[in-house]
């Protein structure tokens, strides 16, 4: 991912909940952010007749915070 990428996905965390699901073209980038600590998130949910796991990102977490500094300083 490159960072005007990730720099976009922190800033969409910063300003509100997002809200992702595992089927979206999408969900690798919003994976990464969950696989490196850059963002606080709920558990995978299903629901009912359906495969499709969805997550919630409520916040950056400080790595996220000192990444998104990072990026702006750029």
């Amino acid at each position: 991912m490159n960072d005007d990428r990730l720099h976009d996905l922190l800033i969409e965390v910063l300003t509100g909940i997002v809200n992702i699901s595992d089927n979206q073209s999408d969900y690798d980038d919003w994976k990464f952010l969950i696989d490196n600590g850059l963002v606080e998130h709920s558990k995978p949910r299903g629901s009912a007749g359906s495969r499709i796991k969805t997550i919630n990102l409520s916040g950056l977490t400080d790595s996220g915070k000192q990444q998104l500094e990072k990026l702006q300083a750029t």
